[in-house]
C-alpha cells in the first residue's frame, strides 16, 4: 500500500510531546500470563529479578487501568526477555491484546470491525498510553495506515511489540489473513509507520 504522505509538511513531533512516561497495567498481563504459563512459581522467580522498587508495584494486584511508569514495564519486559525466545515478545503482546479486547473491554467486539478498529486506533492508543503521538493515514475496506511517533518505550516496542499487537486486535475484530508491516524511521524522524491488511 504505497500511499502519498498525507503528514508532509507538518512539523514532526518531537520531545516531550512523543515521550511516554506511562502505559496502562493491562499492559503487563500478557507478560505476566506468559510468565506463569511455565509454572505457578515463575512470576515470583521473574519478580526476583528486578529492583525493588519494580517488584513493590508489580507483586500486588494492579487495576486493569492503573497508570504503571514507563521506566517500571521496560524493566520488568527486559527481565522477561532474557528467559525466552526472540519471538516471545511477540506472542506476549498478542496475549496483551486478547486481554485488552475480551477481558478489559469485551463490548467493544461488539462494536468492532476491522476498519473501525482501524479508525479508532488512535483513540485507544492515547487510552492506553501517557505521551506519544499517533495518526491515523487512512482507512478502508481491507487496508489502513497509522503513523506513531514515541520514545520511552523497552527495544522492540516499536518494531515488534505493536504490531503484533495490531494484528491480533485485528483477528479478534474478524479479520482474516491480518498482516501489519512496521516501517522504521527515516533518517531525523521518529515516526514509525504501520500499514494494515487484512480480508473481511
Amino acid at each position: 500500500m504505497d500511499q502519498p504522505d498525507p503528514f508532509h509538511g507538518l512539523k514532526e513531533p518531537g520531545p516531550p510531546e512523543t515521550a511516554i512516561t506511562h502505559v496502562r497495567a493491562s499492559f503487563t498481563r500478557g507478560l505476566q500470563r506468559r510468565a506463569m504459563d511455565q509454572g505457578p512459581e515463575a512470576w515470583a522467580s521473574l519478580l526476583a529479578e528486578v529492583s525493588p522498587a519494580c517488584r513493590a508495584v508489580f507483586a500486588k494486584p494492579l487495576g486493569v487501568f492503573q497508570w504503571v511508569e514507563a521506566g517500571l514495564v521496560n524493566e520488568l519486559t527486559e527481565a522477561c526477555a532474557t528467559r525466552g525466545p526472540a519471538d516471545d515478545l511477540g506472542l506476549r503482546a498478542a496475549l496483551t491484546a486478547e486481554e485488552h479486547l475480551t477481558v478489559a473491554h469485551p463490548w467493544l467486539l461488539k462494536l468492532l470491525s476491522p476498519e473501525t478498529l482501524v479508525r479508532q486506533g488512535p483513540t485507544l492508543f492515547r487510552f492506553y498510553h501517557r505521551g506519544g503521538v499517533i495518526r491515523l493515514e487512512s482507512v478502508g475496506p481491507g487496508c489502513g495506515a497509522l503513523s506513531i511517533w514515541a520514545t520511552g518505550l523497552y527495544a522492540g516496542w516499536s518494531a515488534i511489540a505493536i504490531p503484533a499487537w495490531m494484528r491480533r486486535a485485528l483477528e479478534l475484530a474478524g479479520a482474516e489473513e491480518a498482516a501489519v508491516e512496521h516501517l522504521p524511521p527515516p533518517p531525523g524522524s521518529l515516526r514509525h509507520r504501520y500499514l494494515l491488511r487484512w480480508k473481511d
